[in-house]
């Protein structure tokens, strides 16, 4: 929890706001509200809505802190309340999650990609639960808004964090990287979803990929010649900002990978894989045989490897996928 002053600081606001109330909880959506002593409130404004609008509402249901732009003025009914007054109620919450996030040293998964996203954290939280205290996103809060809502449940409890990151357009990957700060990387299937919030393949690939700018590893399927250009041009970014290379755990059918698939074969429901991971022979039985899961219990398999788990206990938990 921090106090209202604390915020403050962070969001390098002039006038402080009375130090002593605790927040626990963020909100963004007024109907989501559960904790109403400990919420603070940002009002952020969109194309559809103004979250001012429901700060009267909220404050009958007891909450008392509120993030609003600066040239709101709040009515005298609205006594006991403290306003933390910003620019920009959305990058404030940006801000504050991000420095949230910087509090933590334990290792972080960034997940993006087109397709598999949810499913890939999910399964990855199953997988890694008994070895490591799990926090992740909730469900597919992927968004400009709820990364920072995924971020603000990390806590020195934890131990990793799996945390989703989703874009429709350019320049949105950077302010999640930000946030974020993956040390480690998933990237799952690039397929068309989004495509029309970009110019093609390319530009979508270069963005997706901002998200492992300052990332120590990569989980990814090489089977594209147009991503393995656009890792080589951010290995040649991250060289000239005097930043060690990314380490790419690749996979694929293909001697030339970390993680060479070398067999799978389907029968009932169940797929039998074979691989080879430095010199050594791997086999794993995923309780899937189409090719979605397949493709999202590799990369699982992958991330488990890096992470150092034993052939037993990944052989364990794949089946139960």
């Amino acid at each position: 929890m921090y106090t209202l002053k604390e915020i403050s600081d962070v969001l390098e606001c002039d006038v402080p706001p009375v130090a002593g109330t605790y927040v626990k909880n963020l909100l963004t959506d007024s109907r989501s509200l559960l904790h109403p002593s400990t919420t603070l409130f940002f009002a952020l404004v969109t194309n559809r809505n103004d979250g001012h609008l429901y700060i009267g509402d909220l404050y009958s249901k007891g909450v008392r802190s509120f993030v609003v732009h600066h040239a709101y003025s709040p009515t005298s009914d609205l006594v006991d309340a403290v306003f933390i007054k910003v620019k920009n109620t959305f990058e404030a919450l940006q801000q504050l999650a991000a420095f949230h996030r910087s509090r933590f040293q334990y290792p972080v998964i960034g997940i993006t990609g087109s397709n598999g996203k949810t499913v890939v954290k999910e399964w990855l939280h199953q997988l890694l639960n008994h070895r490591f205290n799990v926090v992740r996103s909730p469900r597919s809060y992927n968004s400009q808004i709820g990364v920072p809502q995924s971020l603000w449940l990390m806590s020195s409890t934890h131990e990793l964090a799996l945390i989703e990151a989703g874009i429709s357009r350019p320049s949105e990957m950077g302010r999640l990287e930000k946030m974020i700060q993956p040390t480690l990387g998933v990237l799952t299937h690039l397929g068309p979803a989004h495509d029309e919030g970009f110019q093609g393949r390319r530009e979508k690939i270069q963005e997706k990929l901002k998200l492992f700018l300052h990332a120590d590893s990569l989980v990814y399927q090489k089977s594209d010649s147009i991503l393995e250009e656009e890792i080589k041009a951010l290995q040649t970014i991250r060289r000239q900002q005097g930043k060690q290379p990314l380490q790419l755990f690749n996979w694929g059918k293909d001697d030339n990978v970390t993680l060479n698939i070398v067999a799978q074969n389907s029968s009932g429901h169940q797929t039998f894989l074979e691989a080879i991971y430095q010199g050594h022979t791997k086999k794993i039985i995923l309780p899937f045989i189409d090719e979605a899961s397949i493709e999202n219990g590799i990369h699982c398999w992958a991330m488990m490897l890096l992470l150092g788990c034993s052939d037993e206990e990944i052989a364990s938990g794949m089946l139960k996928l």
